[in-house]
């Protein structure tokens, strides 16, 4: 993977946060994005500090060892690096100026490495996700290299409305309500119920619903997509949000 491949994603991300902004899916800094690599030119990114063994936002979901720790679920001989948003950063400022919004997480020999542009910069909240999540899409789906989690309103607000319902309930509700669902995501779509933000078990229950899914609805929540390259991963969410949409006004004109 060269740094032509790294440019162009990172320029279609601009193109795609604009997309996301206009779309009102990216309110504040909600949503974030990854992009699995071979290797980056560190020169890019020349503040680095060691994650620590624990995550400072929700102490049952470890970085380290111990129950819950993310990393004792790795093994040493993975080695991943993603670029990764910031934690606090804007998709409108990632549509103006996408690298110093950007760091790099590496994950090499048990320990846990961020690279960014600027000091006091830390991976996304969600980084254990993308980073077990993007471990498994390695093994299973290698062809899958993109992240992207927004927070898509029509399809938040049918997981509300449609609580309790089941997986196939609600992807026959949205296959039945436009064609292009079916034919965009014949595999469908995922669900998990409404967990902690940034914690492990939102990681474990969406790499569960990954295994058949290439996008998980988190109930209440969002969704997250996993994708070839940005505009897929864009595509899926807004044809999915469409036909919620749809069932939206069905359900309340």
């Amino acid at each position: 993977m060269d740094n032509k491949y790294i440019e162009n994603s990172i320029f279609e991300l601009m193109e795609v946060a604009q997309c996301l902004v206009n779309k009102g899916w990216v309110e504040r800094n909600s949503g974030n994005f990854s992009l699995r690599v071979d290797e980056v030119e560190m020169e890019m990114f020349p503040v680095k500090k060691e994650l620590p063994s624990s995550c400072p936002t929700h102490e049952a979901c470890g970085v380290g060892g111990g129950r819950g720790g993310a990393l004792w679920r790795m093994t040493n001989e993975n080695k991943i690096t993603f670029l990764i948003t910031h934690t606090g950063s804007k998709f409108r400022d990632i549509a103006k100026s996408a690298l110093v919004n950007l760091g790099v997480l590496k994950y090499d020999d048990g320990i846990l490495l961020h690279h960014a542009t600027k000091e006091g910069a830390s991976p996304s909240s969600e980084f254990i996700s993308h980073l077990l999540i993007h471990d498994f899409l390695a093994k299973n789906k290698p062809e899958k290299k993109i992240i992207l989690h927004v927070h898509p309103t029509h399809l938040i607000a049918l997981s509300h409305k449609y609580e309790g319902h089941s997986k196939n309930d609600i992807n026959i509700l949205l296959q039945n309500k436009l064609p292009e669902v079916k034919m965009i995501i014949p595999q469908g779509i995922g669900l998990v119920p409404l967990l902690p933000p940034g914690s492990i078990d939102l990681a474990e229950a969406t790499i569960n619903e990954l295994a058949e899914h290439d996008i998980v609805l988190w109930a209440k929540h969002g969704c997250l997509v996993v994708a070839e390259d940005i505009w897929e991963a864009y595509d899926m969410v807004d044809i999915l949000d469409k036909a919620a949409e749809i069932q939206w006004i069905m359900d309340n004109g």
